[in-house]
């Protein structure tokens, strides 16, 4: 890479095709830099996803240029619906161009980009090794610097994929105990009659996953608000894998999902999972877990041909989760500093 010393720092629109996707190769060059086995958004998805953004959040774009070379760049996320004063910000560095003051550059940006927008708090996140502290690695420090501090802390954690799928989840079957509940599975859409219970439980899961001390809203989810995510991922290439235990009554207990990109072949992402307080105790995680595992086993071959990771994350704090992953197989590759600081 040449380098003049001159950064431009520009905020991209989607539209300027080769500049967009010279910031998206910037932000993956560095976030996976000297890590293994980790996702990042695909070209595609992620210009689907600016082109048509959600209407609970806005999505910039912003590149540090060196003549015609993007060297970093940040991605801000400003909610619209809950936690205005807040700004979600991922902030990266082509690792040849470290050390040159283009991290320090770009931040002084978004800082006054946050007060334009009358955004007081700031969050972003940090990927350490298994027992590093913030302060021993050079994005720690320079979090630390400008007054982050760790609100929350997970586990990201991989499963590596054997070629049958359905080994995998016969190996790790487990039904619950009670034969009042059953489990159902679907992909993308979620069956009209059960969008109410889906929505329920997506609440619920707002309300209870963990946030430690982020500033952070549990959001509302209704059924309207579950076919519009729905549709959003279908445009961006996402397929959804999904199921839901029932119980005698039909009620909704839990569900969990996995996300499967048609542009990034490698991963699976193992999203939420959830199970309903009232029904705890059941062995309905792994239940779930080890359905869905099938279910997606089932989707075409052109759509899972390649899978080698199944990627999940679970805070540190979520013991009873945990457990199910450490049985499921899941193992911790680094630790997820969630950060916040006031501006």
């Amino acid at each position: 890479m040449g380098w003049t010393g001159r950064v431009e720092i520009r905020e991209l629109a989607v539209t300027d095709e080769e500049a967009f996707a010279d910031w998206h190769d910037a932000m993956r060059d560095a976030y996976l830099d000297g890590r293994q086995a980790v996702w990042w958004s695909a070209l595609e998805e992620t210009r689907a996803s600016f082109a048509k953004p959600s209407p609970h959040r806005r999505r910039l774009a912003i590149g540090a240029f060196d003549d015609h070379t993007c060297v970093g760049g940040a991605e801000l996320v400003l909610p619209d619906d809950a936690d205005t004063e807040t700004v979600d910000v991922e902030l990266g560095v082509r690792p040849a161009a470290h050390g040159r003051g283009v991290g320090a550059a770009l931040w002084e940006w978004v800082v006054r980009r946050c007060a334009a927008e009358e955004r007081t708090v700031a969050q972003l996140e940090l990927d350490l090794p298994p027992g590093q502290e913030m302060a021993e690695s050079p994005s720690g420090r320079f979090a630390l610097a400008r007054g982050f501090t760790a609100g929350n802390v997970e586990h990201r954690m991989i499963i590596d994929l054997p070629s049958d799928l359905h080994d995998l989840a016969r190996r790790l079957s487990h039904t619950p105990g009670d034969p009042a509940y059953r489990v159902v599975s679907w992909a993308d859409r979620c069956p009209d009659a059960l969008l109410s219970e889906f929505a329920r439980l997506s609440t619920m899961m707002e309300e209870d996953v963990p946030s430690g001390e982020m500033t952070r809203t549990a959001r509302r989810i209704d059924a309207d608000r579950v076919r519009e995510t729905e549709e959003r991922m279908t445009s961006m290439g996402w397929v959804l894998a999904r199921s839901m235990a029932l119980d005698s009554r039909s009620r909704g207990a839990g569900y969990t999902e996995i996300m499967i990109s048609r542009h990034e072949k490698e991963f699976l992402i193992q999203d939420d999972t959830l199970v309903d307080r009232d029904h705890r105790g059941h062995g309905l995680g792994m239940a779930l877990k080890s359905a869905n595992l099938h279910a997606v086993g089932e989707l075409p071959d052109e759509l899972m041909a390649g899978r080698r990771w199944l990627q999940t994350y679970t805070a540190t704090t979520n013991t009873p989760m945990l457990r199910v992953n450490e049985r499921f197989g899941f193992r911790t590759v680094d630790v997820l500093h969630e950060c916040e600081a006031r501006l």
